[in-house]
């Protein structure tokens, strides 16, 4: 088990519906491990600058199912963000060795999982339980 925990978060808008973001991080899920964790998101809502709700949710994901969460998404990420994955990152980890990848909320909903870079997100920052002496480019050729 190479993950201490995985980190899912995402901003709800008040222009969007709230079931319709859990369906989109639901589908990131293996399905074995979606209920377990869909039942525990943490919720905290706040006030916008015009008044307007924004709600955020965070889902902590531990160990072995971190692990089943990575090799999920990969397995059903689209070919081009495969690869762009791949290509970007030495950006997308950090000094501490997390890898942190954006998927869009919208290709989530419909099942599909494809890194975004706008503001309509999902965010997932893996943390490996070795910190920096992971080597995800060896973890990308493996899979």
């Amino acid at each position: 088990m190479f993950l201490k925990e995985a980190e899912i978060s995402v901003i709800i808008h008040a222009t969007e519906d709230p079931s319709k973001v859990k369906k989109a991080i639901t589908n990131l899920f293996p399905e074995e491990i979606a209920g377990l964790y869909m039942e525990n998101i943490e919720e905290s809502t706040y006030k916008g600058h015009y008044g307007n709700v924004i709600t955020f949710y965070r889902i902590r994901v531990k160990g072995r199912d971190a692990v089943k969460l990575l090799k999920h998404l990969l397995s059903h990420m689209d070919t081009a963000s495969n690869a762009l994955l791949k290509a970007t990152l030495d950006e997308r980890v950090d000094d501490a060795g997390n890898l942190y990848i954006r998927v869009s909320k919208q290709d989530a909903y419909s099942g599909k999982v494809a890194l975004y870079d706008g503001d309509d997100v999902i965010r997932l920052v893996f943390r490996p339980r070795y910190g920096k002496n992971m080597d995800w480019v060896v973890f990308f050729e493996e899979q």
